[in-house]
């Protein structure tokens, strides 16, 4: 064989194509998305005009099913955020951990499907106690103010500086207000903050306690 002449060509397979179960061509879906590890899920425009705002082809574009719309959500992800915007009961996420919620929650805030928004908001107290810093950086960005109210006894006795990177101004201000109005208040009662780190730690009954003083002391209480 002459140094010019081409050998064999190995020809890579072509990739397979993988299609979502619940969001197959089958439904009729008239815009095609793809997820990050590539799966397709064929959606009606009419469900996402009428239940979301933020997809691509939700309003202005005419839809193709030659074009496939790329997006950056595993298809796990997407699977339940698309059963959120059909005319169906909404899928139950209690079997979700902390991570595979806080992705669904994201992308339901990301695409604006306010149903899935307040689903996945209702679903996150249930890590209050085990992801509290995390939450209130979630419920802060978008503004799940219940949520944050929820949390407030369980971080009130974080440093703020702590907490300068996680809360966004128009957030951090009435919460620096609780805290300052709290610890002066602990600190009138002289071993108060003791008596509140050890019975937190040990004792759900301490919310219940310090209920009222909460009520008045808390920004958050009017939004």
């Amino acid at each position: 064989m002459s140094a010019n002449t081409v050998g064999p060509i190995a020809l890579l397979p072509k990739e397979k194509t993988v299609v979502s179960r619940k969001f197959g061509p089958e439904t009729g879906g008239d815009v095609v998305f793809r997820s990050s590890d590539k799966v397709l899920f064929h959606v009606h425009q009419k469900h996402l005009e009428v239940c979301a705002e933020g997809f691509p082809l939700a309003k202005h574009t005419t839809p193709s099913q030659n074009e496939i719309i790329p997006l950056s959500e595993k298809s796990s992800t997407l699977e339940l955020l698309f059963q959120f915007i059909l005319p169906q009961r909404f899928p139950e996420l209690d079997k979700l951990d902390f991570e595979q919620l806080m992705e669904l929650a994201n992308a339901s805030e990301k695409y604006v499907v306010y149903s899935g928004q307040s689903t996945c908001a209702l679903y996150m107290r249930g890590f209050l106690a085990s992801h509290p810093e995390r939450i209130l950086e979630y419920a802060a960005t978008h503004h799940h103010y219940s949520i944050i109210y929820a949390l407030a006894p369980r971080l009130v006795m974080k440093p703020l500086a702590e907490l300068a990177n996680i809360l966004p101004h128009d957030i951090f201000v009435p919460w620096s207000i609780y805290c300052v109005n709290f610890h002066g208040l602990l600190h009138a009662l002289g071993d108060g903050s003791a008596i509140y780190s050890i019975c937190w730690a040990n004792c759900t009954f301490i919310h219940t306690r310090f209920q009222k003083l909460f009520q008045n002391l808390d920004p958050f209480k009017n939004f």
